[in-house]
């Protein structure tokens, strides 16, 4: 139940309660000094109209349907999807005056991909709520599967590229990367979106 039908209904039966004690007031005035069955039965029906105007507030859902424990694990991924975000360029380190260090550019996206890795690994150590445990499954299966696309790809340059690579071995680098990773990476951003309730950008950088 959501937060605003609850007010709603505790709305109602305040309203309720209200008449009822009017109707108390009343029959106490038109016999001062004693006390009848109905006024027990008005009474008793006030004590009943006041607890059920409660209990809507006491189960009511956070976030117009949302659970309070949901809304939290959400922002966690939120917080997790920030900090996802690259903050280097792996290319700008590894060029020099003779080209691009193939090791080092290799080095900076494998370096991306372990922060990236022990963020999602920090998000996926607290337990979810049972609503999102399937989304969770979701996004850890598309993380995972995105990683290893990129590693992969990482693993065949040395066979591929020379030590120093020109811009156009460069270029053809990236073709095959993007080409082995886009859907993946669509795949994940669409899994971490769902899961956070927002836009989340997979941790990869522009190559």
């Amino acid at each position: 139940m959501s937060r605003s039908i609850a007010t709603i209904i505790t709305a109602a039966f305040v309203l309720v309660a209200a008449v009822l004690v009017v109707q108390l007031v009343r029959m106490v005035r038109r016999n001062p000094g004693s006390w009848k069955p109905e006024q027990s039965l008005i009474a008793l029906g006030l004590l009943v109209t006041l607890i059920v105007a409660v209990l809507p507030q006491l189960f009511a859902d956070d976030d117009d349907g949302e659970r309070a424990d949901v809304t939290d694990y959400r922002e966690r991924v939120r917080s997790a999807c920030s900090t996802l975000r690259p903050t280097t360029n792996p290319l700008m380190d590894a060029m020099n005056a003779g080209g691009i260090d193939r090791a080092a550019l290799a080095n900076g996206l494998r370096n991306q991909i372990t922060a990236a890795t022990g963020v999602l690994d920090g998000l996926w150590s607290v337990t979810p709520p049972d609503e999102l445990t399937g989304d969770v499954a979701a996004a850890r299966s598309s993380a995972d599967s995105l990683f290893a696309a990129v590693n992969g790809q990482l693993d065949q340059m040395p066979s591929q590229y020379p030590a120093t690579m020109t811009m156009q071995e460069l270029s053809a680098f990236s073709g095959v990367l993007d080409a082995a990773v886009r859907g993946l990476g669509s795949e994940f951003e669409a899994a971490m979106s769902e899961l956070a309730g927002e836009e989340c950008a997979p941790p990869i950088a522009a190559q």
